[in-house]
């Protein structure tokens, strides 16, 4: 019993036990013995989770269950004499579901079919003691009683057969649950996830399974939790929000539903928020380098790109080969005008993954800031050959082109970046540049003033058109 309780309160699978009281533990442990011996004898309806009933176990049932288990143990007494491997079998049943029978709750199932592996070899024991007494000397009865057995085996094969097809994935098995038992909240949660990782065409039917599961019962913070993910993928960000918030409400120290909220408010760009968030979630699980970087994420959100840094930092310790971490800190690193070393987590980030475009792109930034405008534009032709009609990659080697005096060039390729997207205000701001450059002050204040238009107030783009403007007026 106490290694059972040990390893089911390690894996988080124990009731808290004031959800049920003693009572009804007693209620549901005997009502588990009868439904294990009932299930014995008719092997129907089995399903991978019985789930214990809200209310509890019918009266009628628990006291049926009660007069059976004392009518069994009464007959096994008196019978102790004749036939003491009745006695022997019915105790060894009763003693070894001792400690899977309910009174330390285990989960939230009423029984389990897997408990009576080893408790079943008793009732089987006095079976073929029982069967075999019950034929001696009548040779007739022996062969019938043979014939029987054989039956009973070719229909239970016939039974396991169709069983085991239950059981070919997710969706099925827990389908089958929810078939052959009432308020089932975890076949649905299990069908939700089941339904949630086949992809966004599912994803309505997956929401529908875990409203289910918590409209049967509400107070389990992982079907909250996992509602709140489907909601989020669906793109109901405030609904997600208040879930996850019920997730955390029911159990306040649980680090996934805090870093999922502080995912969503991310997503939503109530960065201080995520900030409050994913700090509680890395304090709860410090060694989580997904929550440390997106705590990270949402410090760069707010400005505080310092204290970013140390959260990336803290991420790559734990993952050196993350190319995801080492983008972040190399952004973060330049951000603050540490070039080189920018640099130097994009060349790591290439070495691991030579086709990453996103470092191949950074790392050209970053060489071009430190003048080395040759090896800034191989690596922006490498990125273009990946992927020709990446707009960053354009605006780059245009903007290196343009520093280093080839005007001409620059124009070309910042007019492809801006044919590649005309919704970027980058690509137009960059090209406004080099048109400036090459005398054509016209051109360039369309592209800036459209530029504006897409991100209006960028000061970046205000200052550029009155300069235009007063250099244009100087020249008259």
């Amino acid at each position: 019993c106490v290694v059972t309780f040990h390893a089911q309160r390690a894996g988080g699978a124990v009731a808290t036990l004031e959800h049920l009281s003693l009572g009804d533990r007693i209620a549901n442990a005997v009502w588990a013995y009868g439904a294990y011996l009932a299930k014995t004898l008719w092997p129907a309806d089995l399903a991978v989770f019985y789930p214990l009933p809200p209310g509890g176990h019918p009266a009628g049932e628990v006291a049926l269950a009660v007069l059976l288990l004392l009518g069994l143990s009464a007959g096994a007494l008196r019978l102790a004499g004749r036939a003491p491997y009745l006695l022997t079998g019915w105790l060894w049943t009763l003693g070894t579901l001792v400690p899977v029978i309910g009174l330390v709750q285990v989960g939230s199932q009423a029984m389990a079919d897997r408990y009576t592996y080893v408790p079943l070899i008793g009732i089987f024991l006095a079976a073929a003691w029982g069967l075999d007494a019950l034929v001696a000397g009548h040779p007739a009865a022996r062969g019938a009683a043979a014939l029987a057995a054989v039956g009973a085996l070719a229909a239970m094969f016939a039974a396991t057969r169709q069983q085991t097809a239950y059981w070919k994935d997710t969706e099925t098995l827990f389908g089958r649950a929810v078939a052959v038992t009432s308020g089932n909240w975890l076949a649905h949660d299990f069908i939700g996830l089941s339904l949630a990782f086949s992809g966004q065409d599912r994803m309505e039917e997956a929401i529908r399974h875990f409203e289910e599961a918590i409209g049967i019962d509400p107070r389990h913070p992982g079907v909250h939790n996992n509602l709140a993910m489907a909601l989020r993928e669906s793109g109901r960000l405030d609904e997600a929000v208040a879930h996850y918030q019920e997730a955390l409400r029911l159990r306040p120290d649980a680090p996934v539903p805090l870093k999922n909220l502080g995912t969503t408010l991310l997503q939503m760009g109530r960065h201080s928020e995520a900030v409050d968030a994913l700090a509680r979630s890395v304090r709860l699980a410090p060694d989580d380098s997904d929550a440390l970087l997106l705590l990270g994420q949402a410090l760069e959100g707010t400005g505080r790109v310092s204290e970013a840094l140390l959260q990336f930092e803290a991420a790559l310790r734990l993952s050196p080969d993350s190319v995801s971490v080492l983008l972040r800190t190399g952004q973060a690193l330049g951000k603050l005008g540490r070039t080189g070393e920018a640099a130097a987590c994009f060349e790591r980030a290439l070495k691991i993954d030579t086709e990453c475009l996103d470092a191949l792109i950074n790392l050209g930034v970053a060489l071009d800031l430190m003048g080395r405008d040759q090896e800034a534009l191989a690596r922006f032709d490498a990125a273009l050959r990946i992927s020709p009609h990446s707009v960053q990659a354009l605006v780059g080697k245009g903007t290196t082109l343009g520093r280093s005096g080839r005007v001409a060039e620059a124009v070309a390729c910042l007019e492809k970046a801006v044919e590649a997207d005309p919704g970027s205000p980058l690509a137009r701001f960059n090209l406004a540049v080099a048109l400036h450059a090459s005398g054509r002050a016209g051109a360039a204040l369309a592209h800036l003033h459209e530029a504006l238009r897409l991100n209006p107030g960028d000061p970046a783009v205000i200052d550029a058109i009155a300069t235009i403007q007063r250099s244009s007026r100087q020249g008259r």
